[in-house]
């Protein structure tokens, strides 16, 4: 008995210790289209499991998030002249054009945001909202290096792919009706197909495991109410969020010519720190699982 539980503790510590050696050897590459949710990802990374943000980087924040601002009100404005419509009041009018010749840096001071107040209080831009899939939203600043982004961007990816654990792909599923920033007639989704395709396929990841963040998710379920997927995917068939979901979903899944390789999917909302809690904890849970069976010990 005594030579049994040293052999068993042996092997508990031996397998402890394994644990701990593939926990800290997996290395992830993550990949999606641009304006997909990465730098939020990655920001969400950072808060969970390495500590959060220093004040110096919660300062930056600030001065990003007052830049989308701005830039968000002057794309509302050229949606305004784009579809022909006009400002409610002539004020709102000379605002709009102030606003669109103004190269903004730094934080929103009063006055400024006094102007932005006016133009959001026009009831004009109810009806720009309503279109808001016909034109490019985008944030001002990255904070991290996107090695997914747009498709000039894609072939700095290679460098990344040797000896990678396991690949996370985010797609934003709100985009299913609206086009590229650099290609106007075309559709956001069906470029993720094209990229998804490409990636989960590719032969420099063959051995990597392959996590599906279907992002934007609570976008998605607002949109799907006002916008029929069916008009953007003729053979879409449903009716409801959840058949739009699976719809979605399988059309990623079977671009997986790999019968070997596992497609881990996960519908997320990258800015719910409790939903991408959930999610990396169960992706923690499966990569740990995938690294023991790869070495033989399930």
């Amino acid at each position: 008995m005594i030579f049994e539980d040293l052999v068993n503790k042996s092997i508990d510590h031996d397998f402890d210790s394994l644990k701990t050696r593939l926990e800290n050897q997996v290395k992830l590459l993550l990949l999606g289209p641009g304006e997909s949710g990465k730098s939020t990802i990655v920001k969400q990374i950072k808060r969970i499991f390495l500590g959060g943000f220093t004040k110096r980087e919660i300062s930056d924040f600030r001065f990003n998030i007052h830049s989308n601002i701005v830039e968000a009100i002057k794309v509302l404005s050229r949606g305004v002249r784009k579809f022909g419509y006009e400002w409610v009041t002539k004020t709102n009018h000379q605002i709009a054009k102030e606003i669109l010749q103004l190269r903004f840096h730094g934080l929103i001071k009063e006055e400024l945001a006094d102007k932005i107040k006016s133009l959001w209080g026009d009831p004009i831009l109810v009806k720009v909202l309503k279109r808001k899939n016909e034109l490019q939203f985008f944030e001002s600043s990255e904070q991290i290096t996107d090695v997914g982004g747009q498709r000039n961007e894609r072939k700095k990816w290679i460098h990344c792919f040797e000896n990678v654990t396991s690949v996370i792909f985010v797609v934003a599923i709100n985009e299913y009706n609206q086009t590229l920033f650099e290609e106007t007639n075309t559709n956001r989704m069906r470029e993720s197909l094209l990229l998804f395709d490409e990636i989960v396929n590719s032969k420099w990841l063959k051995s990597s495991s392959m996590i599906l963040f279907l992002n934007k998710f609570d976008l998605f379920k607002k949109k799907i109410q006002e916008s029929n997927l069916k008009k953007y995917f003729k053979d879409y068939k449903g009716k409801n969020l959840e058949s739009a979901q699976k719809f979605i979903c399988d059309k990623f899944l079977k671009l997986n010519k790999n019968k070997k390789k596992i497609i881990y999917p996960f519908f997320t909302t990258a800015t719910d720190s409790d939903n991408m809690k959930y999610v990396f904890a169960a992706i923690k849970d499966t990569l740990l699982q995938n690294n023991i069976s790869n070495i033989g010990f399930l």
